[in-house]
């Protein structure tokens, strides 16, 4: 029988420790993760072992309970599971990219010494990936001189490429997982182009499932009206841009990302705008970046700033190959406009206070 068990603790190393006193040398390291324990992020690491000691790993022999006449498998811990007759590694959700990940974060804590090991660690913390985190302290320890202002470099030049408006008469569409904040992220655009840079703009949705969703958009298209009929300089203009709301996607529904994909195609001049809320980690965003990726994404916001204690998922996007992003939403009031990553700004959020 082979037993999976969850290790947590505020460093990796701490972790890893946990595993060897409790499962010994047998132990296999299945993968890492950074989860939320009561608000605070912790290092999770998921390992095995088999209780006999000498089976491989891939095999397991316990009986389903009340199969063939066994007697009922013992209850584990919420914890703890057991690889099913037959099961393998990759049955049971490792991926080998989450097997490379945890034996960087195995190994590379172990190489990196002093100040470079502890940011390697902060950036892990904070949802920066292996490989990612790798590369910082590798460049940081290649400066002349390694410092604070070197390392904050370093994050700058990672930092996303930012999008310009969209032309004049474009119809901005706003997309994102549930809860992610793109009706607020619509409202506060709304708000910038009216009140702060006199822009007339329409508002509509093609969210028909949410309570309220309508209502919400009807509300807020009253407000720009009432605006305009104050000022006699709107009445004479054209909408510079229409502003489409639209349902939440969740993750692995086809069914719904087809019928939206289908209804954005019938929408000219689209500029779409992906709301990635910062409160998720960057493993849910990254699949939902794959899974909507047939919809043609032009930008992305990061949206829910004020209630995430860190902004690493910025520089995972930042490093990879995706659509620039248009903006950081600081928070969710819609006075509040957007504003571009800026690392001095997110730098103690990030990484803290380090030896200079």
């Amino acid at each position: 029988m082979m037993l999976i068990k969850n290790f947590q603790a505020n460093t990796i190393k701490a972790a890893l420790d946990m595993v060897r006193a409790e499962f010994g040398r047998e132990a296999v390291v299945l993968k890492t993760d950074v989860v939320r324990d009561g608000g605070i992020k912790m290092f999770c690491v998921t390992a095995a072992r088999d209780q006999a000691g000498d089976k491989p790993i891939q095999v397991a022999t316990a009986a389903h309970a009340g199969e063939n006449g066994a007697s009922p498998r013992p209850a584990l811990p919420s914890n703890q599971s057991v690889i099913e007759p037959g099961a393998t590694v990759d049955r049971i959700g490792t991926s080998r990219h989450e097997l490379e990940s945890a034996i960087l974060d195995v190994v590379l804590p172990e190489l990196f010494k002093g100040t470079s090991r502890d940011i390697f660690l902060r950036l892990r913390t904070h949802d920066v990936t292996s490989e990612l985190a790798r590369e910082i302290c590798r460049r940081w320890q290649a400066q002349e001189k390694s410092s604070v202002e070197s390392l904050k470099s370093i994050l700058a030049a990672i930092a996303p490429l930012t999008r310009e408006w969209p032309e004049s008469g474009s119809n901005i569409v706003f997309i994102g997982p549930c809860g992610s904040g793109k009706s607020t992220l619509l409202a506060k655009i709304a708000t910038q182009l009216v009140f702060q840079e006199r822009e007339k703009v329409e508002l509509t949705t093609l969210d028909n499932f949410r309570p309220g969703a309508e209502q919400e958009i009807s509300s807020l298209n009253e407000i720009v009206e009432m605006v305009g009929e104050a000022r006699e300089d709107f009445r004479k203009r054209s909408p510079k841009y229409m502003l489409i709301d639209t349902p939440g996607i969740v993750t692995g529904d086809t069914e719904a990302l087809a019928e939206l994909r289908e209804q954005l195609a019938d929408i000219k001049q689209r500029f779409i705008v992906a709301a990635l809320p910062l409160t998720s980690n960057w493993r849910q965003l990254e699949r939902f970046l794959t899974f909507s990726q047939s919809l043609e994404i032009d930008a992305v916001v990061f949206t829910q700033l004020d209630a995430s204690d860190s902004c690493g998922a910025i520089l995972n996007y930042a490093a990879a190959e995706y659509p620039p992003v248009w903006g950081i939403a600081d928070s969710r009031q819609p006075t509040d406009a957007l504003r571009d990553f800026n690392i001095n700004t997110e730098f103690e959020k990030l990484i803290g206070e380090i030896d200079d």
